[in-house]
């Protein structure tokens, strides 16, 4: 469940001269502070009827009496009226004062904030950005009240933009500023009210109770003495969000009812304040669990927004999820599912507009906040998708259609975070704009220079580094709008994917639920009429991620018998699917989630068959089902290939960072494959030894393939879960490593992070010949940050890996009887398979033929 506070928007008003359209628009603003928005619409309506008569379409009157109006419309919702009235008020500002005039900034200002509400963050982006740049060579005079305002203005709206975008410490970090500018309360003026609601919002946001506490006394001390009675309302909001936060319900309940109280008697008409203090009471209530009254309030809040001309797509989320987690606790799961429906919805909205415009990070910061939803949702499909008696009542609510929605979520969400990047990255490439590569390819060495400060821990400029990337890709990302449809998120069905579904195929969709207690696999195959779900249960005391996965990987590291794993994780899959299908499936496209990208599936015996999944059924991971609608007939690829193995990590004489022990076994492997390929009339690049460095296979491009035999890593220790954190977590080491020296620039270390960089549009296989370079940071929803991710995203249309430390004799075996197929028959899985058998009869056990995993369609 969420909670909401509240954010104040600054709207400044001056009052012009004329008597009468002065007294017209002092009622207008004075309206506007009790909050009749309604009353307040149509006297600004008639004040802007006499500005136009009395001054012109051009006077500045007539560009106050806009403001007003498009505010008052913005108040109610009217969206598309407000933004074409503060348009216009922008025009005429920058017409009659220039850029940097305050009236013009105050424009801008209203602009972004009206996106904002409506969660188009690129265009509210725009706004901001302008205003920066009217700000420019501008000095804040800090006793000039306007002056004052205008920098307030500013910082709020910056720090409203990022706490939208999910960078709550950037929010705060920006309005701290504007506490430490040493700005008298005069000049401040009721800005200052603005200012510390927001601050102690997002400070409850991030849980910093003590410093909400203290600001919202500061907030409450002042608006008591100098403040309007709605600015009161918004800090009483924030105030019971605060009493909350520190279980002191009564209180909570108490001035979040005294708020509504003041704003019924005195016609208050703020839709935002009085939805929030619904929707916030109503959450506690179902917290509290007392059902009745949190449906009260939250029915009362959907219903006001939805009598709106337009809605706050957060403040609607929030109030949706809720309502349907009340109706659950109260066993009304049909009211829950008319509810989730929706929300899945504007969800899906929220991703298709703003993932094209957000950088990598804020992408990854915007699906976390939204991540909790998608899981709720999640919880509820599992409750009413027919097949587990979660419900308390002796007539279920079942709804059979559950999985359509769940399989359509998973298509749309499962890694879309590098998706998006991927995308990019080829159109640029293919872009007669130089400029625009130039800006590129700036961005692939300020990425590549942050990878080797932060590998060697020096923190004084990776921040400064981090901002001068983050703002490079908002440039690429803008540049690249010329380009026709762009890289845009589009919406994916399970029917699309079933079309491209041959008969005796199937493809799975694992979704992770209830924090991995349970795991469900949504199948299709030509003849479903909808995904089917099976479910994977922990059972007891016995857990599907802890004590179950465990004795998996004891078993296989010791080479004994597992007849157990085949039946807890894959029979009810593979039970499922050949019951939904008529004709015997021998080809399945495995999407996975969860623990299953830590299982190597073709390893699991089954004991009733007396073989494994390897013999009875293709396999082929896949990171998203999806993306078997993006694999249209590749051009006849090159024959030629890059081999690296058997890296000299230690270099020079410098100080010895690491301590990679040489692989000889690993020249002995390229040199065989090398064989094999130019046999066949392939191109070969053999490096190794001093030549197999970090600055090759970065500067290394158009190779079909893409061999690299060396030593992998995987710290499970991560310090962090930023994006970038995280894909520093694995990697593969290359000449140099031991003692950070791997060529022009570079630590001979070459992380997740930096292979993501790597230029492998067009590369059909990268064959990671090392250990556990399958691994790397798992994040519910988004998948494994790693090596398999990273050279995905790159461009390779196959990654062939590992899961665990193998023998490095059966490994190189493995990898010739693999090279030896696959040039005689062009076919990849089938080629891998065929090695995966030969391997198996002089190493039985699963540990060392099944270790590698390869992905890819």
């Amino acid at each position: 469940m969420r909670s909401l506070s509240i954010f104040l928007l600054i709207i400044i008003s001056h009052l012009a001269h004329a008597q009468s359209w002065e007294q017209c628009a002092s009622e207008t603003i004075k309206l506007q502070s009790y909050g009749l928005y309604e009353q307040a619409e149509l006297q600004a309506q008639k004040c802007l009827n006499l500005a136009l008569k009395t001054y012109g379409s051009k006077s500045w009157e007539y560009g106050q009496s806009l403001s007003n109006l498009a505010y008052a419309q913005k108040s109610l919702g009217e969206y598309d009226l407000s933004i074409h009235n503060f348009r216009k008020t922008e025009a005429l500002a920058y017409k009659l004062f220039g850029n940097a005039h305050y009236e013009h900034i105050a424009a801008l200002n209203n602009l972004a904030n009206t996106y904002m509400d409506i969660e188009k963050y690129d265009s509210a982006e725009f706004f901001v950005d302008q205003i920066a740049q009217s700000l420019k060579g501008t000095e804040l005079d800090r006793n000039d009240p306007v002056s004052v305002k205008a920098y307030v203005n500013y910082k709020n709206t910056v720090a409203s933009l990022y706490h939208k975008k999910g960078g709550i410490e950037k929010a705060i970090q920006t309005l701290e500023e504007i506490q430490s500018a040493d700005l008298s309360l005069e000049a401040l003026g009721s800005d200052y009210f603005v200012v510390l609601n927001n601050l102690s919002s997002y400070y409850l946001e991030a849980g910093l109770l003590k410093k909400a506490g203290q600001t919202l006394t500061q907030s409450v001390t002042l608006l008591n003495e100098y403040g309007k009675t709605l600015d009161l309302l918004y800090a009483m909001q924030n105030l019971g969000g605060y009493y909350r936060k520190t279980e002191l319900y009564d209180s909570a309940s108490l001035v979040w009812n005294r708020a509504l109280h003041i704003i019924a008697e005195d016609s208050i008409q703020d839709a935002q304040l009085t939805n929030a203090l619904l929707t916030n009471l109503g959450e506690m209530f179902t917290e509290l669990g007392d059902d009745e009254q949190a449906i009260n309030y939250l029915t009362r809040a959907k219903s006001i927004q939805d009598s709106r001309a337009a809605i706050n797509p957060g403040l609607y989320e929030v109030t949706l999820s809720n309502l349907a987690i009340a109706y659950m606790d109260a066993g009304n799961y049909q009211a829950a599912d008319t509810l989730y429906h929706q929300l899945m919805h504007q969800l899906v909205e929220d991703v298709v507009y703003n993932f094209n415009y957000l950088s990598v990070k804020e992408k990854q910061n915007l699906y976390r906040k939204q991540r909790s939803y998608f899981d709720d949702f999640g919880g509820f499909a599992l409750a009413v998708c027919g097949f587990p008696q979660l419900q308390e009542s002796e007539n279920p609510y079942i709804n059979k259609h559950i999985t359509t929605a769940l399989y359509n979520q998973q298509l749309m969400t499962k890694g879309i975070i590098l998706n998006s990047s991927d995308k990019m990255r080829q159109q640029i490439l293919a872009s007669s704009d130089e400029r625009l590569k130039k800006n590129y390819y700036r961005w692939v060495k300020s990425k590549n220079h942050l990878a080797n400060m932060a590998l060697q821990m020096d923190a004084s400029k990776v921040a400064e580094l981090k901002l001068k990337i983050d703002s490079l890709e908002k440039v690429l990302i803008k540049s690249s709008r010329q380009f026709e449809k762009g890289f845009t998120v589009t919406e994916k069905t399970w029917k699309e994917v079933q079309q491209h579904l041959k008969p005796g195929e199937a493809a799975v969709e694992m979704v992770r639920l209830i924090d991995g207690l349970v795991y469900a696999a949504l199948i299709v195959t030509p003849e479903v009429s909808q995904p089917v779900m099976s479910l994977i249960w922990s059972k007891n005391n016995r857990l599907l991620e802890k004590e179950m996965f465990y004795r998996y990987r004891n078993l296989n590291y010791f080479q004994r018998a597992d007849t157990s794993s085949y039946k807890i994780y894959w029979r009810p899959i593979i039970d499922s699917i050949r019951s939904n299908s008529f004709v015997p499936v021998k080809k399945v496209y495995f999407s996975p989630d969860g623990i299953y990208n830590q299982i190597s599936l073709q390893g699991l015996y089954n004991p009733a068959q007396n073989d494994f999944v390897l013999d009875e059924i293709e396999l082929t991971y896949i990171t998203n089902t999806g993306n078997l609608l993006e694999n249209p007939e590749q051009p006849r690829a090159p024959k030629n290939a890059l081999l690296m193995g058997n890296p000299r990590f230690t270099l020079g004489a410098s100080k010895i960072i690491y301590d990679y022990e040489p692989l000889p076994g690993t020249s002995e492997e390229i040199l065989k494959i090398d064989s094999i390929l130019e046999q066949n009339d392939w191109k070969t690049v053999v490096l190794n030894q001093k030549s197999a460095t970090e600055e090759a296979l970065k500067e290394a491009k158009s190779y079909s393939v893409v061999h690299l035999a060396t030593h992998g890593f995987f710290n499970q220790e991560s310090t962090g879960n930023d994006l970038t954190d995280a894909m520093l977590q694995s990697g593969i080491a290359l000449a140099g490593a031991n003692t950070l020296q791997g060529g022009e620039g570079q630590d001979g270390i070459l992380t997740a992070y930096e292979a993501s960089l790597l230029n492998l549009d067009n590369t059909r296989l990268v064959v990671l010949s090392a250990c556990e370079t399958g691994l790397g940071v798992y994040h519910p929803g988004e998948g494994v940050y790693g090596l398999q991710k990273a050279l995905e995203s790159a461009g390779a249309s196959h990654v062939l890996m590992s899961l665990w430390k193998v023998n490095d004799e059966a490994t190189w075996k493995l990898m010739t009887l693999f090279y030896t197929y696959w040039v005689q028959s062009g076919d990849i899985q089938e080629s891998f398979k065929r090695a995966q058998r030969q391997l198996r009869q002089a190493y039985p056990a699963p540990y060392y033929w099944s270790a590698f995993v390869l992905s890819g369609t």
